[in-house]
C-alpha cells in the first residue's frame, strides 16, 4: 500500500458499518499508510459506524425501501460533526451515491471512480468484476 501523507488539516468522514469488518480494516490501513512520527500526526478520521442500515442487496432489487435516506442521514451528521470530505468503504452502497451527495456540500469519495480513474491512468483496456448479486445488479 502507498504511504499517505501525514495531515492534521483535513478529517475524513467514514460511512460505516456496512460490513462491520470492512470499516475496521480501512481505518487500520489508514493508519498503516500514514507517515506519523506521533499520535497527532495521523489522519483524523469521524466515523458512523451504523451497522443498522438496512441490506443494500435487497433495496437494488427492489425487494425493500431505499437505503439512500438512510445513508443520507449518515452523511450530513458527519458534515455536521467536522468532516471535510467523506468516504464509504462498501461498494454495493455506492449506488446511493447521488443520495449521499445531494445531501451535503462537502465531496464525496467515490470508490468506484477512484478505480475508474486509475485504471484509466493505468492505461487499462478491460475489466473484471468481482462483486455481490446486488452490487452487480446496480447501474
Amino acid at each position: 500500500m502507498t504511504n499517505l501523507p501525514s495531515s492534521t488539516q483535513r478529517t475524513v468522514g467514514v460511512l460505516g458499518g456496512l460490513g462491520p469488518n470492512a470499516t475496521v480494516d480501512f481505518m487500520a490501513r489508514v493508519v498503516a499508510a500514514t507517515e506519523a512520527e506521533c499520535d497527532q500526526e495521523h489522519i483524523r478520521m469521524l466515523v458512523d459506524h451504523n451497522p443498522t442500515v438496512p441490506n443494500r442487496h435487497d433495496a437494488i432489487a427492489g425487494n425493500t425501501p431505499s437505503v439512500g435516506p438512510c445513508l443520507a442521514a449518515m452523511a450530513a451528521g458527519l458534515e455536521f460533526s467536522g468532516a471535510d470530505f467523506l468516504v464509504m468503504v462498501c461498494n454495493t452502497a455506492h449506488a446511493y451515491g447521488e443520495d449521499i451527495c445531494a445531501a451535503v456540500k462537502i465531496p464525496f469519495i467515490s470508490i468506484i471512480d477512484e478505480t475508474v480513474r486509475g485504471l484509466d491512468n493505468y492505461g487499462a483496456t478491460g475489466v473484471g468484476i468481482m462483486a455481490a448479486e446486488g452490487c452487480l445488479q446496480a447501474e
